[in-house]
């Protein structure tokens, strides 16, 4: 019987498309506010590495992931997307990683933790109920935007009124300026910014 109590961290969910830059927007969230880092996938890449005979870092970039493995005959993010969600979930629940995530913040030192791959309404609905939010990242133009499939994975999350989003059309600069934007409007993350920083920086 698993007897882990620890306290739930804060947590910030980011979702969007492939490309959309999820990861970019949770490094910098992760800086500014001194934050912990967790993916949904982190559990799946590790099992796909020891199963699979593949690297890890090969199974976190847009790059890797997109490689296609001649000896499984799948790319690795399909190799992802097949053991994660179409192996896993009929057997064990569609909330496996949800389940599997709240064991492994439940142990984080952090009081704040950025989760980068919210890709199912389960997954937001837990960053919900704990008291946090979602941040929904829209990118016009998005060069990967040919990687996006039909597969659930890829079919996006249901907005709720109470979710930030932004826009990423501009530089990495200005992406940068409208997350601390939204993170000076929630009290929890508020009181961890600099405040002048947030209004004179040149984001």
């Amino acid at each position: 019987m698993n007897t882990n109590k620890g306290k739930l961290p804060y947590l910030i969910g980011i979702t969007g498309p492939i490309g959309s830059g999820k990861d970019t927007t949770a490094i910098f969230i992760s800086q500014v506010l001194n934050a912990g880092r967790y993916s949904f996938a982190e559990p799946v890449r590790e099992a796909v590495s020891l199963i699979f005979d593949i690297p890890v870092h090969e199974l976190t970039s847009q790059e890797g992931k997109a490689l296609y493995d001649d000896y499984w005959g799948f790319t690795h993010r399909n190799l992802l997307r097949l053991l994660g969600d179409d192996a896993m979930k009929p057997v064990f629940g569609d909330d496996i990683w949800v389940k599997r995530a709240e064991l492994a913040l439940r142990k984080m030192a952090e009081e704040i933790v950025v989760i980068s791959d919210v890709r199912f309404d389960l997954e937001a609905d837990f960053i919900r109920r704990s008291g946090g939010f979602i941040i929904h990242l829209d990118r016009p133009n998005n060069p990967l935007a040919g990687q996006m499939s039909a597969h659930a994975s890829d079919a996006g999350i249901t907005k709720h009124i109470d979710d930030m989003s932004v826009m990423n059309d501009d530089t990495i600069a200005s992406l940068k300026f409208n997350i601390l934007s939204i993170l000076s409007m929630r009290h929890v993350t508020r009181t961890r910014l600099n405040q002048p920083y947030v209004v004179t920086s040149g984001y």
